[in-house]
């Protein structure tokens, strides 16, 4: 028997089966491409997620609705601090007021510091450097604890290099420098074998092109991040990064899969892999998902709340979503072309 391709056309079915088959055998699955499968399957399972993030949320608001201790009361205010964070960034902004609001009343330096820390970080995520900047000098560098100076280093250093990046004409080398000597000063602060001190250093690493050495720093802590965390889509992130720049696109596109995988389970909204993951893809042809991505990573956006990263996205979503909609568009007229061939040779057939 000769198989289904050899067979005389007689009818579109038996011309789609061969077509299917075709492309079947051409190429077998990557670890990339099985990740963006996966990736796909979340996507459409991002409410369950988003559920189970809402619960937690929920749980704290009750116990913190619960309990008359101040100090029970600042934790409660940093634990949500923390799940708003990379969720909704104006509600993280009014826990960390609460926090800030809670320490002046009682006079707390530590619980100060740290609701000035919060406020600052939210403010470089939404784009107000100088206002950043502005709570960061306010805090009085000799009442912070060793932990506390590590945070102090770290929002600096974020705020400058974040400025530097959007600030224009000779600005940005200015802030780019600044930023720099707050980096200096928290690598040498930070201590060995933490998550801290593993993504700063790798970062260093690829701004030096030392690659390698990222390659090791980040592959030897990434089997101590537990998966789905906030955590993993970082040091995943970075990874990817690390892969743009030894131009190894498969295992790019495979941490920026497990991290952008990593952001939907932890309910992550401010992201940033899944719009790199979206470029990639558009630059390989790969529209429909490239389109996906990027209307998924504008949705993010628009949740979170804050404009910087509205800003960002914009830059390229229109580009990938109008390149999709206009190759839909031909495919569609291809389509219908090749409907119309093969209804007039059925025809003919009919008739021969």
């Amino acid at each position: 028997m000769k198989p289904l391709c050899f067979l005389p056309l007689q009818s579109g079915i038996a011309v789609l089966l061969c077509i299917m088959l075709s492309v079947q055998s051409l190429s077998a699955a990557t670890k990339a491409d099985s990740l963006l499968q996966v990736l796909d399957k979340a996507i459409q399972q991002e409410k369950q997620y988003t559920d189970t993030k809402e619960q937690r949320i929920s749980n704290l608001k009750t116990a913190l609705e619960k309990t008359g201790s101040s100090n029970e009361k600042f934790t409660i205010y940093k634990k949500i601090f923390d799940e708003y964070e990379a969720y909704i960034c104006d509600s993280a902004f009014l826990y960390s007021q609460l926090s800030l609001q809670l320490a002046q009343e009682t006079n707390n330096t530590y619980w100060l510091n740290e609701g000035l820390f919060q406020i600052a970080s939210i403010l470089t995520i939404s784009g107000m450097y100088p206002e950043s900047i502005e709570k960061l000098s306010s805090i009085d560098k000799s009442t912070l604890t060793n932990h506390q100076v590590r945070n102090y280093y770290t929002n600096y250093y974020h705020a400058y290099t974040e400025w530097a990046e959007y600030a224009e004409y000779d600005y940005s080398a200015k802030y780019k420098k600044l930023g720099r000597i707050y980096q200096d000063s928290l690598l040498a602060v930070l201590e060995p074998n933490t998550f801290e001190y593993t993504i700063e250093y790798a970062w260093r690493y690829i701004e030096t092109a030392e690659y390698e050495k990222a390659r090791q720093l980040l592959f030897s802590y990434l089997p101590k991040v537990e998966q789905n965390t906030r955590q993993y889509s970082i040091i995943t992130s970075i990874t990817g990064i690390l892969y743009w720049y030894l131009n190894d696109i498969e295992k790019h596109k495979e941490y920026l899969s497990l991290s952008a995988l990593s952001d939907i389970k932890a309910g992550i909204k401010e992201n940033t892999s899944l719009r790199s993951l979206s470029n990639v893809l558009f630059g390989e042809k790969d529209l429909k998902r490239a389109s996906d991505y990027i209307n998924k990573s504008m949705s993010d956006a628009n949740f979170y709340n804050a404009r910087l990263r509205s800003i960002q996205i914009s830059k390229s979503y229109p580009l990938i979503a109008g390149t999709y909609e206009l190759e839909r568009e031909q495919q569609q007229n291809k389509l219908e072309l090749m409907l119309t061939i093969i209804s007039i040779l059925t025809l003919l057939l009919v008739i021969t």
